[in-house]
């Protein structure tokens, strides 16, 4: 537990900075990012488009890229 909110901000960027050291490059988000709003940020960054064939997931994906 922390005394203030600030403390607390520390505490938290004090571990969020070593699970960066740790992980780097496979942390894909934080806070309410979420792994299609990350993909869709790609795409629209680079100017892409993503296309896919859904079979065993009823079409989930698709569905969750085009949520956001």
């Amino acid at each position: 537990t922390a005394g203030s909110p600030d403390a607390a901000r520390r505490m938290i960027d004090t571990v969020e900075a070593e699970l960066h050291a740790r992980l780097g490059p496979i942390i894909f988000g934080r806070d309410t990012d979420t792994l299609a709003s990350v993909v869709g940020n790609l795409l629209l960054c680079a100017q892409r488009t993503l296309a896919v064939a859904e079979s065993c997931t009823g079409g989930m994906l698709g569905a969750s890229l085009t949520e956001i």
